[in-house]
């Protein structure tokens, strides 16, 4: 009978044979210090392991920015949508696959899709060179590195990342580098300039009340308190209108488009907007006003309930954009529609 030591080094061998290609420890994913999980990323980042960057960054910011790409890739942000998610992720990506991805999965193949790109360049010399203190508990670490590309030639580069321990303190996890944000950020303007600029004509009377008028944050006499909509539709902070000083109404207005076109928080997915489109009367007549009002505050007012208000910063003319948080493009679209009195 072979020694107790001699097969436990065979099962070890077997068990390691029967591991999916590719599989690694726990233990190898998990960075002892924040310039450890720094350094990883970015060596796994410039080569054929950039889908296990994922593992380095925390939930808290690897959640929002896969939202964020998984709208990018849906065919209702752009017409090009479908073909960048085939191009950057692979022709078995369907909705479906990406829809039922986890956080790590979509962000990792994201991240991979981007190296394939990169596939000349050549990352060498990782070292952190900056550790300094951030917020809480939080770690500041740069990163010096060197890239070599047959087209760029060879050049040195930093990269500062946040790090912070991971819960129980065993592992630090880096938070989604500001770098990948901006590219999200290149990438939708890119996808939005292929969207057709048609608006919703006016088809009947608006089924929905609608006006602009001028506002306060604060109670005014002759002002009427109203709700002001906040996030998925809730109520936030009251604002009070003057409606009985109208600057536009509903009949103003010649044109309606809904799109995802409003920047939200935490860098995660746009808040669908509404692009409204007003009549050469009503564009005159607010043109007019916010010319010798800088300064003062307008809200927009959609049954009864405040959508927006803001300070005006400049003189306005044909086009407003209404945001709206927390509610879906399908919800949008339907108060477009209501406003054009377009037939249901």
């Amino acid at each position: 009978m072979p020694p107790l030591r001699t097969m436990l080094a065979s099962g070890l061998a077997l068990l390691l044979a029967l591991l999916p290609a590719g599989t690694a420890w726990a233990e190898d994913l998990c960075a002892p210090s924040p310039e450890e999980a720094a350094v990883r990323f970015v060596q796994w980042s410039g080569g054929a392991e950039a889908r296990r960057t994922a593992e380095l960054i925390e939930p808290r910011s690897l959640a929002p920015f896969k939202q964020r790409l998984a709208q990018l890739m849906d065919a209702r942000y752009s017409p090009d949508s479908e073909a960048f998610r085939e191009r950057l992720l692979g022709p078995g990506w369907t909705a479906q696959r990406m829809a039922a991805a986890t956080d790590k999965e979509l962000v990792g193949q994201f991240l991979a899709g981007g190296q394939a790109l990169r596939r000349d360049w050549k990352i060498s010399g990782v070292r952190a060179i900056d550790s300094q203190r951030g917020l809480l508990d939080g770690r500041e670490v740069t990163v010096s590195y060197q890239v070599e590309s047959p087209t760029l030639g060879s050049s040195t580069q930093k990269r500062t990342f946040t790090a912070h321990p991971s819960p129980g303190n065993k592992c630090w996890l880096v938070q989604m580098p500001t770098e990948s944000r901006v590219r999200l950020d290149e990438i939708a303007q890119a996808l939005k300039a292929s969207r057709p600029q048609v608006d919703i004509a006016r088809a009947g009377p608006a089924r929905a009340d609608w006006l602009v008028a001028p506002a306060s944050y604060t109670p005014k006499p002759g002002m009427k308190e109203l709700a002001h909509r906040g996030e998925a539709g809730s109520s936030s902070s009251p604002a009070w209108v003057d409606m009985g000083a109208a600057l536009l109404t509903a009949k103003d207005l010649v044109g309606a488009r809904a799109a995802w076109d409003c920047e939200a928080s935490f860098a995660g997915p746009e808040d669908p907007a509404i692009w409204l489109t007003l009549s050469a009367d009503g564009s005159n007549a607010l043109t007019e006003w916010t010319r010798s009002h800088h300064g003062a505050t307008l809200a927009m007012v959609v049954n009864g309930q405040v959508a927006v208000i803001a300070r005006v910063a400049g003189v306005l003319g044909s086009k407003l954009q209404m945001c709206l948080p927390g509610a879906s493009l399908e919800q949008a679209q339907a108060l477009a529609n209501d406003l054009m009195g377009t037939p249901r």
